[in-house]
């Protein structure tokens, strides 16, 4: 067996000891850990360098046992540090460098002591407790190193997954010592009554993080070939399957347990509820899935809805999917299978059952004020009454949609209106299977309005939104559209495009011109022949493209006849180049699979029929123009 140590830092000629990471941590503006201060942290803490060791360097002088860096430098520590660090549970937001990541703490260890004496240390053979490291191969016997101070550890056994490495350099035979292969665990390690075509999030946690770390996923023994990271988004086709991940560094490699994925059978109807418990407090250990706390509220939870639904006909099936602070909030799908209702009739009933239950009540304590009930899949049909901008009511009937979609109004504008027959609203089912799905609220169209009048109206930021929601209702019946009409709607698109970079309007936007691409060929060649309008058109959805916002999320929207994803792609991310795909035999892009690819190697060429792909030989030519171009 070899002894080693699983982490060396050295700071220069300054003295130096080991400490092992505790994994990433949340953290908020009430710290879970306090800001260390001292003169040896200089710099403002985003320039800092050797952040990691400067900071432990300072808390080991303190005497305290656990320290944190966090944001790319910024240094916290106490006495109390070990106690207090998982107040807000982990986060999977630090950075590969080790010095964690906005309001994400990398945690770490003091596991020994140092001097600051200044000595020579000759390393053999030998099996003391108090050299750098004990039963060294003989391979290495008789080998001197110089430091200016010595290590005193203790000896620390390696788990049967360690494969060691000597790393030498010309300066110090041992500098980096040795690697070991990462550890590593995956989280859940379980995942029941999961619904078909459910996107769950599988993490491999390993103990350390490091920037040469190698992702692979396999489920039921075969390659993802496209799934690369720390996480793995699995969607879910019915049965059980087996997830695994291997982790492979310059130390070599590990593969972790399996984790046990159960997909219910086609069919399930799925409600996503969330409530909040005040019977119990929140422990940090209940946002990790595989702990016994989370079982235990997980399991209490289950106990509850289903004694809750009992009158409900139908098998139903309840999966916890996590739990929050606010005493305890918790989150779960309802699957049901065999219903006897459908649909909104299912929906009431639930809902009924659930009000009922919770205003009885009990040792869980549960909030009636918080519960709440949405579908998964479904905006359920209704009508609602607005008023219109001249404060008359107006009633509105939505059909029922799936989410992430929208639905124009049943009612449409009168005869003796600019925009006769033209439909008076539109409204979005927003949400996802995640989340759960909801209504937005209506956009209601001035019936006085039509595109020519629309193409001379002011856009601002403040109007972009109403502005986009109108141009698209104008444009709902593409193929009743004259090349006079789509020539407005170019200029409305390209007004839009100089204003705003938000989302909702891009929705519209791109919805929009899917719309127009309705029209009748012969008017679309008249159009381009006689405006330029169609090449107007992609100009201005380049240019929104250019001025989106994705500070939240990438922008991706997919329509019959245009296709839109737009998210940040760094020098790096390019190494193994990336595309873009459309897969299938389909008439229209919708119906289709229009999929991204981080490495273009992972394309099912065989099955694509047309795809774009950044080649790898541009991450060179982006590095040198953001070194050698101005500004």
């Amino acid at each position: 067996m070899v002894f080693i140590q699983p982490k060396y830092y050295s700071l220069g000629s300054e003295s130096t000891d080991l400490y092992v990471s505790l994994g990433c941590w949340n953290d908020t503006a009430d710290r879970a850990i306090p800001i260390l201060e001292d003169p040896r942290l200089d710099n403002n803490y985003p320039a800092r360098q050797n952040s990691t060791e400067k900071c432990y360097r300072v808390a080991f002088d303190r005497g305290f046992r656990v320290f944190a860096v966090q944001d790319g430098g910024q240094c916290f520590g106490s006495a109390d540090a070990h106690n207090t660090y998982k107040k807000y549970g982990p986060s999977t937001a630090c950075a590969a460098d080790g010095e964690g990541g906005p309001w994400a703490n990398e945690v770490y260890q003091i596991t020994g002591a140092h001097t600051t004496a200044a000595s020579k240390t000759t390393l053999g053979t030998t099996n003391s407790a108090t050299t750098m490291m004990t039963t060294i191969p003989t391979t290495l016997s008789d080998t001197t190193l110089h430091y200016t101070s010595p290590m005193i550890t203790t000896p620390t056994a390696v788990s049967k997954t360690t494969k060691e490495r000597h790393l030498a350099t010309e300066d110090h035979p041992l500098s980096t010592h040795y690697e070991v292969r990462p550890e590593v665990s995956i989280r859940p390690s379980e995942v029941q009554d999961v619904a078909v075509g459910e996107i769950i999030t599988i993490t491999c946690h390993t103990t350390r993080r490091s920037d040469d770390y190698i992702y692979e996923w396999k489920v039921d023994g075969t390659l993802i070939p496209s799934q690369r990271g720390p996480v793995f988004r699995y969607e879910a086709a019915s049965g059980v399957h087996k997830v695994k991940c291997k982790v492979t560094s310059s130390g070599g490699e590990t593969e972790s347990e399996d984790s046990t994925v159960t997909v219910l059978p086609e069919g399930a109807i799925t409600f996503t509820s969330s409530i909040r418990i005040t019977g119990r407090n929140f422990t940090p250990e209940m946002e990790n899935p595989n702990s016994d706390d989370f079982k235990t509220i997980s399991t209490e939870i289950k106990d509850w809805y289903r004694q809750a639904m009992t009158s409900v006909q139908g098998s139903m099936f309840i999966r916890v999917k996590d739990a929050k602070p606010g005493s305890v909030i918790t989150s779960q799908n309802i699957n049901v299978l065999n219903p006897e209702l459908q649909d909104k009739d299912l929906y009431d009933d639930i809902y009924r059952a659930l009000r009922t239950a919770v205003q009885i009540p009990g040792s869980l304590g549960m909030d009636p004020t918080s519960l709440t009930l949405l579908s998964a899949t479904t905006c359920y049909g209704e009508t609602v009454s607005v008023t219109d901008q001249y404060s008359n009511w107006v009633n509105l009937t939505f059909p029922s949609i799936a989410g992430d979609t929208h639905v124009y109004s049943m009612e449409k504008c009168a005869n003796n209106t600019e925009s006769a027959g033209v439909p008076l609203a539109v409204r979005r089912c927003t949400g996802s299977f995640e989340t759960g799905v909801s209504w937005g609220s209506p956009e209601l169209l001035d019936c006085g309005f039509d595109l020519s009048r629309l193409a001379q109206m002011p856009i601002t930021p403040d109007n972009a939104e109403e502005v986009a929601a109108v141009l698209q209702i104008l444009t709902s019946n593409g193929s009743s559209l004259m090349a006079e009409n789509i020539a407005d709607a170019s200029t409305v698109l390209d007004n839009l495009a100089n204003t705003t970079g938000d989302q909702n309007v891009g929705y519209s936007v791109v919805v929009s011109v899917d719309q127009i691409m309705n029209s009748d060929d012969e008017v679309l060649y008249q159009s381009q022949v006689k405006d330029q309008s169609l090449s107007r058109i992609v100009r201005a959805i380049e240019q929104f493209n250019d001025r989106v916002n994705l500070t939240t999320k990438p922008f991706r929207r997919i329509e019959q006849n245009i296709g839109v994803e737009t998210y940040k792609i760094g020098a790096t991310d390019l190494v193994n180049s990336v595309g873009f795909a459309s897969l299938d035999d389909s008439g229209d892009l919708e119906d289709g699979s229009v999929r991204s690819y981080s490495e273009s190697s992972s394309i099912p060429n065989d099955r694509v029929d047309a795809s774009i792909v950044l080649p790898a030989e541009l991450a060179s030519t982006i590095a040198f123009m953001k070194d050698n171009l101005p500004g």
